[in-house]
């Protein structure tokens, strides 16, 4: 969510950026002054000299230039020490620090925050505030008004997930993502491509089209206008989604039987290259990371044959040596549990137990943790050690207990009472 909010931040601050917000010298009253003739909000932070949370919200939250650049763009910013004004902390009850209040040009109290509140939180109401955000049910009466006004649509798609992260009733919900999904299908289909080299629509297909596929028309066009979208966008946004895309999209072709995954990773050399050459790793090249991903998975999902993903996937762990991640073993194990289900080998099982150790040995939440006893448990059942497998159910069944799960309560209880 905060990724939305932030990627949805860049597009209205555009290339302003800054050392942290820039407080206006003057007083209040200057500053409503000067709002009123900027037609601008004002932006009163009221802190005390020596507060560790208004110090935190200066060193933490202020000075992010993701922060400043629209404050300073949006506000005229004013910093008020409730000591040295007192008169003022009075007349707006401010009690606690720090508190934040914006006024209108008029002076009017537009929004108020009492105590810290993370940089997310202040972007969203600022934005709120600023008019930068409305409701969904502002925004989509104003479409039905003039359905045929893309900027309209544009800015409904770009704040949607964000507002929708606020929806608590799972009805309400759905129905947001029905009329989420009806006016990106409808955008897309009516926005000449030539006029969609911008930021914005840049981030709308990278927000509502990353479901890789191989045929995936606006993504496609990206690329081969990606010099163009180089030039608009940080070299981090493009680097971050088409390395996740590529790779699940490779990932997807290859479990698919789909051999033209080896064309998709050959891009990182040739249509992506510029994007890909931005990629750092720790030791092994990308490609190599991809293809050795993708052919383990296109030996265990197409050609189902358990032996030939063992070695291969033993073959890339011997290769990565302590650069292995926690990630790493995670994938190779999960893929190969789901995908073979009761059908495991005892040379498979042997393996994934290696990799479960790896697992077990590290930090992981409650719920993980479960999820890899249960799957150590299976693999001794195949290899027939039950005493094994007993223990490893019932350290994932006293560990269920703090979850609070009764289903798999129930499910280990059955798997135990079976080796009974």
């Amino acid at each position: 969510m905060r990724f939305i909010l932030l990627m949805l931040l860049c597009v209205f601050t555009l290339n302003v950026f800054g050392q942290g917000i820039d407080f206006f010298k003057g007083n209040l009253s200057e500053a409503l002054t000067k709002a009123r003739s900027e037609n601008k909000i004002v932006f009163v932070d009221f802190v005390a000299s020596g507060s560790e949370p208004c110090e935190q919200m200066s060193a933490e939250v202020f000075s992010q230039e993701i922060i400043s650049a629209y404050f300073n763009q949006r506000f005229i910013c004013v910093q008020i020490d409730v000591e040295k004004e007192k008169e003022l902390t009075q007349k707006y009850d401010v009690t606690r620090v720090p508190s934040m209040l914006f006024f209108s040009p008029e002076g009017k109290i537009v929004k108020q925050i009492v105590g810290p509140i993370s940089l997310t939180d202040l972007v969203q109401t600022a934005m709120f505030v600023a008019g930068d955000l409305l409701s969904l049910e502002d925004q989509w009466v104003a479409m039905q008004g003039d359905k045929k006004n893309l900027d309209l649509q544009q800015r409904f798609l770009l704040q949607a997930p964000e507002l929708m992260a606020t929806i608590r009733n799972q009805k309400e919900l759905e129905k947001w993502q029905f009329r989420v999904e009806k006016v990106i299908k409808h955008y897309l289909a009516r926005k000449p491509r030539e006029n969609m080299i911008n930021r914005e629509d840049a981030n709308l297909i990278m927000m509502y089209c990353s479901q890789p596929q191989k045929k995936n028309e606006p993504v496609e066009f990206m690329i081969q206008h990606l010099e163009e979208f180089q030039r608009i966008l940080p070299v981090y946004t493009l680097v971050s989604f088409f390395a996740s895309y590529q790779d699940r999209l490779v990932q997807s072709m290859a479990m698919d039987g789909d051999l033209e995954y080896k064309q998709q990773i050959a891009r990182i050399k040739g249509d992506l290259k510029s994007v890909f050459d931005s990629v750092k790793t720790k030791s092994f090249s990308v490609e190599y990371l991809m293809t050795a991903k993708a052919d383990a998975f296109y030996a265990l999902y197409a050609q189902k044959d358990q032996a030939k993903y063992v070695r291969l996937q033993k073959e890339f762990f011997d290769k990565m040596g302590d650069l292995a991640s926690p990630s790493d073993y995670q994938r190779a194990v999960v893929a190969l549990m789901d995908a073979v289900a009761n059908k495991l080998t005892e040379e498979s099982a042997t393996a994934a137990l290696s990799w479960l150790d790896k697992l077990l040995s590290g930090n992981s939440d409650m719920a993980t943790r479960v999820r890899y006893l249960i799957m150590a448990g299976d693999c001794y059942q195949v290899l027939e050690n039950n005493e094994k497998a007993k223990s490893c159910y019932n350290e994932a069944y006293m560990l269920s207990f703090q979850t609070g799960d009764i289903n798999l309560q129930v499910r280990l209880r059955e798997k135990m009472d079976l080796l009974s």
